[in-house]
């Protein structure tokens, strides 16, 4: 057992540097994403007009139908914030982490924040049902991507360190 502690490497790899880089800038794009880079549509109207007026106004402002007061697509874009942050903290973890034998598991977390990117706004929340909206089609497909690139990250993670300390697996 001694001999397996003294052999452990107690410092990042430059894939686990490269990953966690990738994971800043595609934390910051998922938060930014939904906001600025493909706003979500306005679940508020700031004239404070009522559904009725909002309705009528449709052809010429983008301003989904609203039932509850609030948008299933600024939901989705609140909780991708929630997501990109974690996936910020998950980059800045793997810059720490000083021991390769975790880093298959940290795959595997990433790779679940990854999916749950790309579910919130395809099945878990949803988007607008108004197929001309920015929210269909740029925000949703954006977040898809984003996720989905987070999700090869995460399995890159996993198929490189799968096998780092192989007596421990069995």
């Amino acid at each position: 057992m001694r001999k397996c502690i003294a052999s452990m490497n107690f410092r990042p790899t430059n894939l686990a540097v490269f990953i966690s880089a990738l994971l800043l800038i595609t934390g910051i794009l998922i938060i930014f994403t939904p906001w600025y880079i493909f706003p979500v549509c306005d679940a508020k109207d700031p004239a404070g007009a009522s559904l009725e007026d909002m309705n009528q106004r449709v052809t010429t402002k983008m301003v989904c139908s609203l039932s509850s007061g609030f948008m299933n697509c600024w939901y989705t874009a609140r909780v991708e914030s929630l997501f990109g942050v974690l996936i910020i903290l998950s980059g800045i973890v793997l810059l720490t982490t000083k021991r390769n034998s975790i880093l298959s598991g940290k795959g595997v977390m990433i790779m679940g924040l990854g999916v749950s990117v790309v579910l919130i706004p395809t099945t878990i929340i949803g988007m607008c049902d108004m197929t001309g909206t920015i929210c269909n089609f740029g925000t949703k497909p954006a977040l898809i991507l984003l996720g989905s690139i987070v999700t090869l990250l995460g399995f890159s993670l996993v198929i490189r360190y799968h096998d780092q300390y192989p007596e421990f697996s069995k």
